[in-house]
């Protein structure tokens, strides 16, 4: 049997059929203005689709105030100068401790740290024996031995009322965009709506530790923590807050960008931070445990710019969707549209054998009589 060497390199082309049905072409253009209206009104204007992107680079730090008038010990519900104890969120008691008032250099511990800072809620101070022999380098086992410990805890007050000050900096790699907290608009999210607005300019980012407690929907100190086996307050244990800052351009204004804190509270953590021990005689050492709340700052985001070639990938990938209009229409006539079987072998040619058709570029006398 001969090898049908025609029939194997067969070349397929398109062919063009004009379809006088107004419903396709009711179709066809509807679907088309569909196509054009995504484009341009959603993924150009509305995302931004002309604008060349990149997550941002970025630092941030934060430093704590004490307030200008502080509450008195004798009000505050967890000082023991007020009250023996305290009611928790979840209505069992707590014992309070002696309270005490540090400025706010003093309550953040390390202090100067970017990317997170910690407030103390409590501390514990330890006073311990050591071997009098004992050097500073010791070269005895003993030496380390903690003997006749004299503990006390006490609550740092009023710290629901010192004033974080915030500052933060983004920085583009591919767009070379740099902006500073305080070049832009910023809001403070609570549930993904907006309760307070930053306008420019400012000297800085400023809340109280109350406002971005309530940000996270954590009202007071006093709710019970959920760390295991023993679970106290949360001014007892310490809390872990996590700051988002998210930042992005303006659709209508590339040059504006803009940014949000979104504050996420990680329960179940025990918050604390140790002092080296100091020696304060010869046969004593000291040392402060500090429980208190921890701010960890996340900066994410996208930042962007014009970009010719941004717009112009776009605006292709949408001429590219136009196709699909086509393939939609190409569907009905062919497959549901009660004129299908007409329409079908209009659209489709079973083929054209060379060997046995005339060139069509030739025509008999009987043709041009015709």
């Amino acid at each position: 049997m001969a090898m049908d060497w025609d029939a194997m390199l067969e070349y397929k082309t398109v062919k063009i059929v004009v379809i006088r049905d107004r419903r396709l072409g009711i179709i066809h253009y509807a679907v088309m203005l569909l196509i054009l209206i995504y484009v341009v009104v959603y993924t150009i204007v509305f995302e931004g689709g002309y604008l060349k992107t990149e997550p941002p680079f970025g630092s941030a730090r934060a430093t704590l105030r004490q307030p200008d008038t502080l509450t008195s010990e004798t009000v505050l519900p967890y000082c023991l100068q007020n009250s023996p104890t305290s009611t928790l969120s979840d209505g069992s008691s707590s014992p309070n401790a002696q309270c005490i008032f540090l400025a706010g250099s003093d309550i953040e511990y390390p202090s100067g740290i970017r990317g997170y800072n910690f407030g103390t809620t409590r501390t514990k101070d330890t006073v311990y024996q050591v071997d009098p022999n004992c050097n500073i380098l010791p070269t005895n086992s003993t030496c380390l031995n903690q003997n006749n410990a004299n503990t006390t805890r006490t609550y740092v007050a009023d710290i629901e009322r010192y004033t974080l000050f915030l500052e933060h900096s983004v920085y583009g790699a591919q767009t070379q965009v740099i902006r500073q907290n305080t070049q832009c608009v910023g809001y403070l999210l609570k549930n993904g709506k907006k309760i307070k607005e930053l306008p420019v300019p400012r000297e800085a980012d400023i809340f109280t530790v109350q406002e971005l407690m309530d940000a996270a929907d954590v009202p007071s100190l006093e709710k019970k923590s959920t760390l295991q086996p023993v679970a106290n307050s949360l001014r007892y244990d310490g809390a872990l807050f996590v700051v988002v800052i998210d930042y992005t351009n303006s659709v209508a204004n590339a040059g504006k960008y803009s940014y949000t804190y979104q504050i996420v509270y990680i329960p179940g953590l025990d918050v604390v931070a140790m002092e080296p021990s100091v020696a304060i005689s010869a046969n004593q050492r000291y040392q402060r445990t500090r429980h208190g709340i921890s701010f960890v700052y996340l900066i994410t985001g996208k930042i962007g710019k014009f970009d010719f070639a941004t717009l112009l990938q776009t605006i292709i990938s949408g001429a590219v969707l136009t196709n699909v209009s086509g393939v939609i229409v190409d569907i009905l006539l062919t497959h549901v549209l009660p004129q299908r079987d007409t329409y079908r072998p209009r659209k489709y040619d079973e083929g054209v054998d060379s060997d046995e058709q005339p060139n069509p570029l030739y025509k008999n006398k009987d043709e041009e009589s015709k």
